[in-house]
């Protein structure tokens, strides 16, 4: 799986970069805005959700089991397939509306937080 990180830092230039892709390969390419500045690029039926897939088609873990961290729209296939979606706190709200659980920010340690309220002895 490929996926390509274009760095645009001016918001403008960065919205017609975008239309420009998805007016030429809009069936061959899947493009996400993550962050500030940020569009990742993959082929059309990559996307973060593929991991969470994957481990449950070759039984290496459970729905039930899988517990997924996002804070931008390029997480929310992967938020939608596992059993246990997590929003942090800086996440876009279609990405909090998504979530199971809302965390503390990045900034904050949130993951290590939910990381140690689901699992406590597990490390």
């Amino acid at each position: 799986m490929l996926q390509i990180l274009l760095i645009i830092e001016d918001s403008k230039r960065l919205k017609e970069v975008k239309k420009r892709l998805i007016a030429s390969y809009s069936n061959k390419i899947a493009i996400h805005e993550a962050g500030d500045g940020y569009l990742t690029i993959n082929a059309a039926a990559v996307n973060k959700g593929c991991a969470a897939r994957y481990l449950i088609e070759h039984e290496l873990a459970d729905y039930d089991q899988l517990v997924a961290f996002g804070d931008d729209e390029n997480d929310l296939p992967m938020l939608k397939s596992v059993a246990h979606p997590v929003a942090m706190a800086n996440a876009s709200q279609s990405v909090k509306e998504s979530a199971e659980i809302i965390a503390l920010s990045n900034e904050e340690d949130g993951i290590a937080q939910i990381i140690e309220r689901i699992a406590p002895n597990k490390f």
